[in-house]
């Protein structure tokens, strides 16, 4: 869906060359007259926000905002004026990216949690994102790429109006040439310095976007965008060695960013698990499984990757073979391999929910996820023990028309092949 989003995006995109533009800190005083240009171009950003806004893709969690107003008064400090006009949001994206725009506005997507490991890595993209405000690359990507905001709309109306292609817009205006991603990653180090966070962070950014499952495959991040992952590991790696050496100590994994984490991160499983990327799912559900305060919620999620694989297993088979080989063209993906492996995702999903509906604390959607494996499986005496259960110990949860309609279908012989149609 993404690589039609792109591009439509891509078709309705086109260039118009750029003026020279006034730094950030001459553009924010009083007196400054800012060209036609650079009016329309903010204007566009302004609008893009209370889109995204309007459309629930921009998430309001306290704990990730009050988190980005510390990590950013922290990177500016000397820079009053500039932090003011600098914004962070969190947006609600499963994908591991980041996006600045050219009013100030900053986008942390909460793909990016999973990967990160402290308060010092996210320091380091933020800061990148705040380098490229601050020398006005974003402001120059979107006037040389002024249709892809009118390109956005149309394909938006064109979609259904859902939003998601915004995403694939925000990857095209957040397209960098070289030596404007080395000036941002060299101007995040000199802060993360400054600012008394390990510097060696934005080089580890790096190298844990690389254990995300098919991250060589994706050309809209703003760690595989050019000039290559190597190349901007080098360049930092030589900046941080010619600076005066001090040793950086191990950050600590403050308890603030530790929380955030596990939300988010949790909250992209979720995301993960209605796309159907199972083995995303699961990649990431296992980086926070030991900090989830309730282990049977770990177990619920396990049985929701097992029991979606056996219910989609074409979709289990598409993610598998884009993440090997990156091709979007499936005909010769090997579609048995899910198929054969159903009754065994079923059992895994079984063995995970009983867990789950009889762990410390009960979760009581796994005992109605119970009743509806069974019910799969043509079990019927057993779905509706369990969705029985499940009405007993949650009598106002709102689902009630639809677990009877289940516990009604189970007398049905044929219930395996009418849940998967």
């Amino acid at each position: 869906m993404c690589g039609v989003l792109a591009s439509i995006i891509l078709l309705l995109c086109g260039c118009t060359s750029t003026k020279s533009v006034a730094p950030l800190n001459v553009a924010l005083e009083e007196d400054y007259i800012p060209l036609q240009e650079e009016v329309w171009a903010i204007a566009q950003a302004d609008s893009l926000h209370e889109t995204l806004l309007s459309k629930g893709m921009v998430v309001k969690d306290e704990q990730a905002d009050a988190l980005f107003l510390t990590v950013k008064h922290r990177l500016l400090k000397d820079q009053p004026q500039i932090a003011e006009h600098i914004r962070i949001y969190l947006l609600r994206s499963p994908d591991a990216n980041a996006a600045a725009l050219p009013n100030g506005i900053i986008y942390i997507h909460a793909g990016l949690f999973p990967i990160l490991d402290n308060e010092d890595q996210l320091a380091a993209i933020i800061g990148h994102e705040i380098a490229h405000v601050v020398d006005r690359h974003s402001l120059r990507a979107v006037i040389n790429q002024k249709n892809t905001f009118i390109g956005a709309h149309v394909a938006d109306l064109m979609t259904g109006g859902l939003g998601l292609v915004y995403f694939p817009a925000l990857a095209s205006l957040s397209s960098f040439s070289r030596e404007q991603e080395e000036e941002a990653d060299m101007q995040a180090v000199i802060w993360l310095q400054a600012a008394g966070y390990q510097p060696e962070a934005a080089i580890e950014v790096f190298r844990n976007f690389t254990t995300i499952p098919g991250a060589q495959h994706n050309q809209a991040s703003i760690y595989s965008s050019h000039p290559s992952q190597q190349q901007r590991i080098a360049s930092l790696e030589q900046q941080l060695s010619v600076k005066e050496a001090t040793p950086s100590p191990s950050p600590d994994l403050s308890p603030e960013f530790l929380a955030v984490r596990v939300t988010q991160t949790e909250a992209v499983v979720e995301m993960h698990l209605r796309d159907h990327r199972y083995i995303l799912a699961e990649t990431d559900l296992d980086r926070i499984a030991g900090n989830l305060p309730q282990q049977s919620r770990v177990e619920y999620y396990r049985g929701e990757i097992d029991f979606g694989r056996a219910r989609n297993p074409g979709d289990a088979t598409r993610e598998a073979y884009w993440i090997q080989s990156g091709k979007t063209n499936f005909s010769s993906a090997n579609y048995e391999l899910f198929e054969n492996q159903k009754d065994q995702n079923l059992q895994q999903a079984v063995l995970h929910y009983n867990l789950a509906a009889n762990g410390e604390p009960q979760q009581v959607n796994a005992m109605k996820r119970l009743g509806e494996v069974y019910l799969y499986q043509g079990d019927n005496q057993e779905a509706v023990n369990w969705l029985r259960r499940y009405l007993n110990t949650a009598p106002d949860a709102g689902d009630e028309r639809y677990v009877n309609s289940l516990i009604k279908k189970a007398q049905n012989t044929n219930t395996r092949k009418e849940i998967e149609s």
